[in-house]
């Protein structure tokens, strides 16, 4: 079992006010597949002065857009992983 969720079983039920957060934060920490409609996106780099293509897709938490190039939603900091 991954410490994480030793970590939920644990809280669950141990009778503190912030169970509820401590759990919600632990499960952001377990990856979700990111599952979905997927677009292409055209943006600016700064850095290089171009215009780039990002392939992205909805969050499985919040449904916010998000590019692969990220392992986590910069939106509510979920865990994501490609299927």
């Amino acid at each position: 079992m991954s410490k994480v969720k030793e970590l939920i079983k644990y809280f669950k039920g141990y009778g503190s006010p912030y169970d509820g957060l401590i759990i919600a934060l632990a499960e952001m920490q377990i990856p979700q597949k990111v599952t979905g409609a997927k677009t292409k996106v055209k943006a600016l780099d700064v850095e290089a002065q171009e215009v780039r293509t990002f392939q992205c897709s909805p969050c499985p938490a919040c449904e916010k857009w998000i590019t692969k190039i990220y392992n986590f939603c910069p939106h509510c900091g979920q865990r994501v992983e490609e299927e």
